[in-house]
């Protein structure tokens, strides 16, 4: 294996890479870490499974065809629920 020198700098740029890694930066305060009681607080997505006929299914499929914007099986859902949990709160 062949041994070479090290290459010398000879570019600007080398320069001023150098200076941004020595200029260096500041640690995160803990003002920018979020509370752990918030973090349990916030809305997360939580998956769930479904259990569904094929029949409500294909009817489901047959309504989101039909709008003018076509929506996915899972927009759908959501929008079914929210209007459901409207509707049930007013009551």
């Amino acid at each position: 294996m062949a041994l070479s020198r090290k290459p010398q700098r000879t570019s600007l740029a080398d320069d001023q890479i150098d200076a941004l890694i020595s200029k260096g930066g500041e640690v995160p305060s803990e003002k920018a870490k979020p509370d752990k009681a918030a973090l349990q607080n916030a809305d997360r997505i939580i998956p769930t499974q479904l259990r569904l006929p094929q029949s409500k299914l294909d009817e489901i499929d047959t309504l989101s065809k039909k709008r003018r914007v076509k929506v996915s099986r899972h927009s759908w859902f959501l929008e079914a629920i929210e209007e459901k949990l409207e509707r049930d709160s007013k009551g």
